[in-house]
């Protein structure tokens, strides 16, 4: 029991908030790139990108030529309804009134924070 409740604890602390979760999307070195911040409203997220933009600069400084959302995907959630009805009868062997299913789909954007950066 204990071995479960250890590795459940495990399981939860890895999915954690990062207040400093950025990484570089595409770079070339000396000239420019893209940084992507998960959490673009915390300070320690965007001290992250501005660390990947100076590094991708090396001694240059690096000048953000575009900033914010942009749409990297869909995601899509269903949801199946099973539904048994109140009362069904058969005609001749042929059933009528059996359980039947509804499904709803619903598509959602995914999008980021992105920061496009020229080096200086």
């Amino acid at each position: 029991m204990r071995v479960i409740l250890l590795a459940l604890i495990s399981a939860l602390s890895s999915c954690a908030y990062d207040p400093t979760s950025a990484r570089s999307v595409s770079m070339k070195p000396g000239k420019g790139g893209v940084v992507t911040l998960s959490h673009p409203q915390d300070p320690r997220s965007r001290a992250k990108g501005d660390e990947i933009m100076n590094q991708t600069c090396a001694g240059k400084k690096a000048e953000v030529t575009e900033e914010g959302e942009a749409v990297v995907g869909t995601a899509t959630k269903s949801n199946t309804e099973h539904n048994k009805p109140s009362s069904g009868f058969s005609i001749g062997g042929l059933g009528m009134g059996g359980p039947s299913s509804e499904t709803e789909a619903v598509a959602k954007q995914v999008t980021e924070w992105r920061i496009t950066y020229e080096c200086k």
